[in-house]
Parts: structure tokens; sequence; C-alpha cells
């Protein structure tokens, strides 16, 4: 390793654009495997009951509720059947 290191210090100091040349290939690099990294999307909360079937085409569809198919944000009271 040290061995290395010299070298490479050897041929820093005889090419001075070697390091900024190393310095921008990391930077490349990163750029990259952003680029690359796959990334899955967020699951949404929908008020869509198990047997309804899922758009996974992201299609624009119109929602037309049925009657009395509306979620509520009320929270309701748990009665206690004791």
């Amino acid at each position: 390793r040290q061995q290395q290191m010299m070298a490479f210090l050897a041929k820093a100091v005889q090419k001075p654009g070697f390091v900024a040349q190393l310095v921008q290939q990391s930077e490349n690099n990163k750029l990259l495997e952003a680029a690359n990294k796959k990334r899955r999307l967020p699951k949404q909360e929908n008020c869509s009951e198990a047997g309804e079937t899922e758009l996974t085409d992201s299609q624009i569809v119109k929602y037309q509720p049925a009657s009395g198919d509306e979620c509520s944000a009320v929270p309701l009271k748990v009665l206690n059947t004791d």
C-alpha cells in the first residue's frame, strides 16, 4: 500500500491535472449513480375497498362516487358493548 501511495503522489506531483481529473471522474460517477438509482413511489392512502381494481397505468379517471360511498374524516366513537 505504501508503494501504491508513493506512486500516486509521484504521479500527482508530475501531472498537476491528474488530481483534478480524478475529482471530475468521481463527481461524474456520483451523478450517474444518482440517475440510475431506482426509487419506489410512496404508497397513497385511498378510500377504495379491497375488492376494487387498482389502476397501475397512471391513467386519469373521473371519480364518480356511488350513493353512500364517501370517505369521511370524522372520527367515530366506539361504543363499549360489555
